[in-house]
């Protein structure tokens, strides 16, 4: 069948189906969000090693915890805007690369300097590759699943932070903690140099650029083979905004403002708890009588089940109103960590709810990255995900010294898990407030609706 002369690239990828190229560009970016969860648990259980061989206390790993989210942030903020200019490919590859040599080069660090510096710069690379890997996989996902594509691939980080964790349990008694963190820098330097052949770059993007119009052909032909796209034909992307506008003054503007200071309190919030029980999980599980086998279990544990709970959080988020499901799934983990708190002396009991415990946290975290990967136009697409995770990944700053502060206070696991409760329930307030705000458009949210005459709206 002949294509026509003006191809919406939009509409296009909303009606192809979902062929071999986009399970491919899917697996890379799960891969890239894999390597975030690797280092994350890694450098968590490491901590109680680094603590005992360097003879530091907790207090002094605090800046060392919270150093590489002072880097996510920066690397966030700054990078956003800049694929929204040059395109995503080029600085998920840099970013990849440049995080897996930071973090080799942090397992020979001699002190604590020189590993703050090193785990600032791993930071700072993984947070520019974060959110162009997940704007690049919702602008490549259909409309009607994006939302489970976008949370079925960074269900990659609680399969890397779990993998990391059962790794940790074994390797680092036997070889320490320096060969599993050069480990964790081998491979995204190695995934790095697969992704600059394989990743392609956002079609989407090129033709809301007017860049590239053989380019954007190219990779139309490979999401869908059957389809004959002529030379002759141009490609638009129908943008509320004007293409060379600002993207940081679209995402600050009166028709996003609202969604973009709740999406950033409600990431911020989540990371702050989801980091608090990454980094300390195991310190607290120690002091409460168990042993390094047992910690790293029940550590283990929450970030197991974030996969599953990740993907069917994402599945409802496409039927029903998502900021609602969002809602339900921050309230349903507050009420685990305060049963948790109860019985803070059960091995078995703690692992059931710790599995719990993840399926929901870990799920509504990821399912604000798909929230906020249709709420903004293609040109500000890259600057509203990264932004947010910018703003949000400011949590795991606040969260490595809040534990630091809580443990050093004396405050044992049941506290601790009773104070974090606090956090989501405000988040899920600032949910509840964009879920009952006014209904966005659909070309706000740069949805297209299905007929050209009707204006369809969709709710956050």
């Amino acid at each position: 069948m002949e294509a026509p002369n003006t191809i919406d690239v939009r509409r296009f990828l909303d009606d192809s189906p979902i062929g071999r190229f986009r399970v491919l560009i899917a697996v890379l970016i799960c891969l890239i969000v894999f390597v975030d969860g690797l280092d994350v648990s890694a450098i968590a259980f490491a901590v109680p090693e680094i603590i005992r061989e360097w003879g530091v206390t907790k207090q002094q790993m605090a800046p060392i915890l919270s150093s590489v989210f002072f880097g996510l942030a920066a690397g966030a903020l700054v990078a956003g805007p800049i694929a929204d200019k040059a395109g995503r490919k080029l600085v998920i590859v840099a970013s990849v690369f440049g995080f897996g040599m930071f973090t080799a080069l942090a397992a020979t660090s001699s002190g604590l300097t020189q590993l703050l510096i090193y785990r600032l710069l791993a930071g700072v690379a993984l947070g520019a590759a974060l959110p162009n890997a997940v704007t690049l996989m919702a602008e490549y996902a259909p409309s009607r699943r994006r939302a489970l594509f976008v949370t079925l691939v960074y269900s990659g980080f609680t399969l890397g932070a779990t993998s990391a964790g059962l790794v940790a349990a074994w390797l680092i008694p036997v070889a320490g903690w320096r060969v599993t963190l050069s480990s964790c820098g081998i491979f995204p330097m190695t995934l790095a140099i697969v992704l600059a052949f394989l990743l392609p770059d956002s079609p989407l993007f090129l033709a809301a650029k007017a860049l590239k119009p053989a380019l954007v052909r190219r990779l139309l032909s490979k999401v869908d083979p059957a389809a004959n796209i002529s030379a002759e034909c141009s490609f638009s992307v129908p943008q509320p905004v004007k293409a060379t506008e600002n993207p940081i003054k679209v995402i600050l503007s009166t028709n996003y403002l609202l969604t973009s200071v709740t999406l950033w309190a409600a990431y911020f919030l989540g990371v702050f708890v989801v980091y608090c029980l990454f980094n300390w999980m195991p310190v607290m599980a120690r002091e409460a009588g168990f042993n390094v086998r047992q910690s790293a279990i029940i550590t283990s544990m929450f970030t197991l089940s974030g996969a599953v709970g990740s993907i069917l959080i994402g599945a409802a988020m496409d039927r029903v109103r998502p900021a609602f499901v969002l809602v339900a799934g921050y309230l349903l983990a507050a009420a685990l960590l305060w049963v948790m708190s109860q019985r803070p002396d059960s091995y078995q009991l703690l692992c059931v709810l710790s599995f719990s415990l993840g399926f929901f946290i870990h799920g509504t975290v990821t399912g604000l990255n798909a929230l906020a990967a249709k709420a903004y136009p293609t040109t500000a697409n890259a600057t509203g995900v990264s932004w947010m995770q910018g703003w949000g990944r400011t949590g795991g700053i606040a969260s490595a010294f809040a534990g630091g502060v809580m443990l050093s206070l004396g405050w044992g696991m049941a506290t601790v898990l009773v104070a974090l409760t606090v956090p989501l329930i405000l988040a899920s307030a600032a949910l509840l407030t964009l879920g009952l705000s006014r209904s966005i458009s659909s070309q706000a949210l740069g949805v297209i609706p299905s007929r050209p005459a009707q204006i369809s709206r969709v709710s956050l």
